[in-house]
């Protein structure tokens, strides 16, 4: 399979779209807050809410760059995930570190760290509503049910960085605190004092945002307390799917919505990823793998029906 898609170049590094989408996402998010700063509330808290969502988005190049699928040019990926990280307040050793890991055994509860506390025996609830507020809303963290704020991910992946890189701890807390000063200084000189108190509401809707996508992607799939008898191909496959949907769905998910392609070709730029899919669905056909694709709220009913009591399956 990866020989027919090296054929198709699907693996030649594509950088000037993803680095464009990145600029204007991150300029339209910046017009959006000064927009939002000088609108009557009505207007400017919706205003406010989406370029929270744009500014979470330059997370999708964060992504590519920290996989090393932007230039195909290590140092310069590097150099692009420390700035990218600097924009989100992010660790590119901590977060490399945990998505790693998931990359290498999504679903198995020893390895994944992606988003571990889906697992949870207890996160069951008795309503679709309840489900939607504690799993894509809030967050667990140590025992404590908090917000799911972008800070808080970027606070677990300095704890990872401490842990696994911690030559690069003092250098990375840094970038980290002062990208995040930066964006408090902008807040502050659009909303005044305000502007502080602002910064959780848009990092909650970065959060939610982010693991909203990720959800309908794995949240539902098998899961294992330990590596199953499957090759990597199978595991990939059985733990992630796709969302249909058309242009709509590839501004949100930024070309991530090929999540099985994503899953087994990380080293693919996501602008291939679409033209590598009908080989992807022909190889799981051939070994009677599940190819799921489905829309975004059907994958959301799905994960929703997969945390209440009485529909989960």
């Amino acid at each position: 399979m990866r020989s027919e898609l090296e054929a198709l170049g699907c693996f030649e590094p594509a950088p000037l779209a993803p680095l464009v989408d990145a600029a204007l996402t991150f300029a339209g998010a910046l017009a959006l807050f000064v927009l939002a700063a000088r609108s009557p509330l009505w207007a400017g808290i919706p205003l406010f809410a989406i370029a929270s969502v744009l500014h979470a988005r330059i997370g999708w190049a964060m992504h590519d760059a920290a996989h090393g699928n932007l230039f195909g040019n290590r140092p310069i990926d590097e150099v692009l995930t420390w700035v990218f990280c600097f924009i989100l307040g992010e660790f590119p050793s901590g977060w490399r570190h945990g998505h790693n890991a998931h990359h290498r055994a999504p679903n198995v509860r020893s390895i994944d760290r992606d988003k571990r506390e889906r697992w949870e025996p207890d996160r069951r609830y008795r309503s679709r509503v309840w489900a939607a507020i504690d799993v894509l809303v809030l967050v667990r963290r140590n025992g404590l049910t908090l917000p799911r704020l972008l800070a808080l991910l970027g606070v677990r992946d300095a704890f990872y960085t401490k842990d696994h890189r911690p030559d690069r701890f003092r250098g990375e807390l840094a970038n980290s605190l002062a990208g995040t000063a930066v964006i408090l200084a902008i807040f502050v000189f659009l909303y005044g004092p305000w502007g502080v108190a602002l910064y959780i509401p848009y990092s909650w809707i970065a959060g939610v945002y982010l693991n909203w996508i990720f959800a309908g992607n794995h949240y539902e799939k098998p899961a294992w307390d330990e590596p199953p008898a499957l090759d990597f191909a199978a595991l990939q496959i059985v733990t992630t799917s796709n969302y249909t949907g058309g242009a709509a769905i590839r501004a949100l998910c930024g070309g991530l919505e090929n999540h099985i392609e994503h899953h087994l070709f990380t080293s693919m730029p996501r602008r291939h990823l679409r033209r590598a899919a009908p080989v992807v669905r022909r190889y799981c056909a051939s070994r009677g793998l599940p190819y799921m694709e489905r829309t975004l709220t059907a994958a959301t009913r799905s994960v929703l029906d997969f945390h209440t009591v009485g529909v989960r399956r």
